[in-house]
């Protein structure tokens, strides 16, 4: 009898047996970005750690609650940590790299559980 999908919309194509042979943990993580500036990102702009890019910025904006730049982006594993410190590089022909903190989702604090003074 041959192997049935457990979704019938499910088909196989190629690459699928790779992908089962990735761990969960392999893949890269969506995380929050705190930008050190209020200077913007876009999408698409590499994310470093020193000469080696570990991710890419899926979106980014000016916070008017937080009062600088933040964007999310998809990292590896190894630099996912809140806390990290990584660096942006543009598109934008410069070779400018801004300075950003790798932060959990949401940014902002809805219950108001922060001490602000």
């Amino acid at each position: 009898m041959p192997h049935q999908p457990l979704n019938p919309y499910i088909h196989d194509f190629v690459g699928r047996a790779a992908l089962q042979r990735e761990t969960p943990e392999s893949r890269h993580r969506v995380m929050g970005l705190k930008m050190h500036s209020s200077e913007l990102v876009s999408h698409g702009d590499l994310v470093y750690h020193g000469r080696y890019p570990v991710g890419v910025v899926t979106s980014a904006t000016q916070s008017p609650l937080l009062d600088r730049s933040i964007a999310m982006c998809r990292l590896a594993p190894d630099f996912a940590s809140p806390g990290t410190q990584l660096e942006i590089g543009q598109l934008d022909g410069h070779q400018k790299r801004l300075a950003a903190e790798v932060v959990t989702l949401p940014f902002h604090d809805p219950e108001r559980l922060k001490v602000r003074s």
